[in-house]
């Protein structure tokens, strides 16, 4: 078993190492972006998301659709716009959520991502997005520590925090581009590498399906 952890946490290092080093040069472009255009001459429309999610210990792009049982959870959203065109957006989000999972361990988080939005004329929605963030896990069960003398104790530890890698992609339908009403429903997946959680496992790979709408209340 202990060769597996580390066959797993070798895998997701593989992953999250080149993850980071491109999520730096992604933060750089996107602040030269800001400073060269202003939203591309539009008012800030700071749209929030709200999504219910389902959360699973998983890979990357596995166990997306896994629904028994289900781990819920909740996010909140919102986004700076460097570039607000009719069909190409650049944004950065603000996200914080939480989830609670009996089995692996529950957790809260926040994330930015740098975020690329692409919407058709007749509404569909398209997003792909790459960040950072902290995300802060609880343990699941009571945790122990091992001993100079080999035995192991009981610890008050809870939970642990830990910077976090995001992937994310998402597809809607904006219903302004054929109605009255500006809001558009949507469906993403996002996964979250963190480290630090257990001794054997220094990444925790998390996937969440969320389900949710945005709406752009502050548009006058």
């Amino acid at each position: 078993m202990l060769q597996n952890f580390k066959s797993i946490t070798s895998t997701m290092n593989c992953i999250l190492n080149p993850l980071k080093k491109g999520l730096i040069g992604t933060f750089i472009l996107a602040s030269g972006i800001s400073f060269g255009q202003d939203a591309g001459g539009h008012k800030q429309e700071l749209p929030l998301s709200v999504s219910l999610t389902n959360h699973s210990w998983a890979f990357p792009f596995s166990q997306v659709l896994r629904m028994g049982p289900i781990y819920p959870g909740a996010s909140v959203e919102t986004a700076y716009y460097y570039r607000n065109k009719e069909k190409l957006d650049l944004l950065q989000t603000a996200q914080i959520g939480g989830f609670y999972n009996s089995s692996s361990g529950s957790a809260l988080y926040f994330n930015s991502d740098f975020q690329i939005k692409y919407t058709a004329n007749f509404g569909l929605t398209a997003d792909l997005g790459l960040g950072l963030g902290y995300l802060h896990s609880f343990y699941p069960s009571t945790t122990h520590v091992q001993t100079e003398s080999g035995t192991y104790e009981t610890t008050n530890k809870a939970g642990v925090g830990a910077l976090s890698a995001n992937i994310s992609m998402g597809l809607g339908y904006d219903l302004s581009k054929k109605t009255n009403l500006n809001i558009c429903p949507f469906i993403r997946y996002q996964w979250i590498g963190s480290t630090a959680y257990w001794s054997l496992l220094n990444i925790r790979p998390n996937g969440l399906l969320h389900l949710g709408v945005q709406f752009k209340p502050f548009n006058q």
